[in-house]
């Protein structure tokens, strides 16, 4: 916490797999965890409220891609407790998203994140990736402001010499 703030966050992965030098296609295997035959990627997380109000949350998503190919998030979403829906834009311009007022109108719960894509058609030798999080910023009118005092200095503290038994 800083002051009367404080950080929450959840998120997951829709994706597993690693790429291997000696592959010619990325190996990515999609995680599907919501029992929905129209989702084909899936995870969620549940939210707990910590603080007393929300100021504002965002949604990081981060998703493969080569050079050459665009990310398709036309399908993509989050998926409140309550049922609504956050449709994320279909391009590769934002990684973040401010969804306070969604998280808001949702309130706690289970969030999903469904049909991420991981869009990287050549092996790199690294993870095939398809995660996203959402920070909250909460507010805690009760928590008592922390105060840090900081201080450098050149002197060392010696201890005296301890008695060996």
């Amino acid at each position: 916490s800083i002051g009367k703030y404080q950080f929450n966050a959840i998120g997951n992965s829709n994706t597993v797999g690693f790429d291997s030098a000696t592959s010619t296609i990325p190996h990515t295997t999609y995680i599907d965890a919501d029992n929905d035959p129209t989702t084909f990627s899936s995870t969620s997380m549940v939210y707990h409220k910590k603080g007393t109000q929300l100021v504002k949350a965002y949604l990081y998503i981060a998703d493969s891609k080569d050079e050459s190919t665009n990310l398709d998030r036309s399908q993509a979403y989050i998926e409140g407790p309550n049922g609504g829906k956050f449709v994320f834009d279909d391009g590769p311009k934002n990684v973040y998203y401010d969804v306070t007022s969604f998280i808001s109108d949702q309130g706690e719960g289970e969030y999903w994140a469904k049909n991420l894509t991981s869009s990287r058609v050549v092996p790199k030798s690294w993870d095939s990736i398809a995660n996203w999080s959402i920070v909250f910023i909460e507010q805690n009118n009760t928590t008592l402001k922390k105060i840090m005092n900081v201080s450098i200095s050149q002197e060392k503290q010696q201890k005296p010499n301890q008695p060996t038994n």
